[in-house]
């Protein structure tokens, strides 16, 4: 695990050191998450964010089925009774 100092700043500003953001791959304007869990602020990537969501999703779709074809198909069924 590695540590890097910042200061709270003004209006709450926090400045992510160089080094943290080079590893994080942080761009200026990019959004990130901040989850607060048992006294920690953790920093997320979006991209992290959604790599996350999709394997909780896997572990209910253990078959492997593709969600998005599977959506697609039952709203052309539905269409059809409009």
């Amino acid at each position: 695990m590695q540590e890097y100092r910042a200061i709270f700043g003004e209006n709450g500003r926090i400045i992510i050191p160089a080094p943290l953001r080079n590893i994080m791959k942080l761009t200026p304007g990019e959004e990130i998450i901040l989850r607060y869990d048992n006294n920690s602020i953790n920093i997320l990537t979006m991209k992290q964010a959604v790599k996350e969501a999709q394997n909780i999703v896997m572990q209910y779709n253990k078959d492997h089925i593709s969600l998005t074809s599977s959506l697609k198909q039952s709203r052309l069924e539905e269409t059809k009774y409009e």
